[in-house]
C-alpha cells in the first residue's frame, strides 16, 4: 500500500469512516498478523521514531495511528502503538509472556481498531472483515 493510494481514494471522493487501516496493513511486510495484530513488521515500514506527530506525512498516520502491533520473539513480546502517549515515537503498551497474551494486550488498547468497519468508495460499498479472537 503507498502513499499514493489514500491521495487517489480521496481524489475520487471516498467517504471513510473512521478505522480502515486494519483492512490495509494486511499488505505491510510483517512475519505474521494475527487477528488483525501484524507481528513483527519489517522495520523500514514501521513508524519512524523521532518525528513528531504533526510532521508525519498524512499515510504514516493512516496506516499506523492507534493500530497496535507486536515486536519480539520467543518470551519477550513487545506491543508498541503510535497513540500519541509519547510526542515523537510510538508508546510501549505492554509486554507479553507469550504471542497470545501479547496479541490480547494489542487488542485490547484500542478494539474499535479491529473492529469491522464498512466504508464507501464513489458506490460501491466495501466491507472490511472482522477480525475475531482466538
Amino acid at each position: 500500500m503507498t502513499e499514493d493510494f489514500f491521495a487517489d481514494m480521496a481524489a475520487k471522493g471516498h467517504k471513510a469512516v473512521t478505522r480502515y487501516a486494519t483492512f490495509f496493513n494486511e499488505g505491510v511486510e510483517a512475519e505474521t498478523m494475527i487477528d488483525g495484530v501484524l507481528v513483527n513488521p519489517a522495520p523500514d515500514k514501521l513508524p519512524h521514531y523521532g518525528v513528531p506527530h504533526h510532521e508525519r506525512s498524512q499515510f504514516e498516520i493512516m496506516l499506523w495511528w492507534r493500530l497496535p502491533y507486536i515486536v519480539g520473539q520467543d518470551k519477550e513480546w513487545s506491543v508498541y502503538c503510535l497513540d500519541g502517549g509519547a510526542n515523537d515515537r510510538p508508546s510501549h503498551v505492554g509486554r507479553g509472556r507469550s504471542l497470545k497474551e501479547a496479541v490480547k494486550i494489542a487488542k485490547g488498547r484500542f478494539p474499535e481498531s479491529f473492529a469491522r468497519i464498512e466504508f464507501e468508495y464513489n458506490e460501491e460499498q466495501i466491507i472490511v472483515p472482522e477480525f475475531k479472537e482466538g
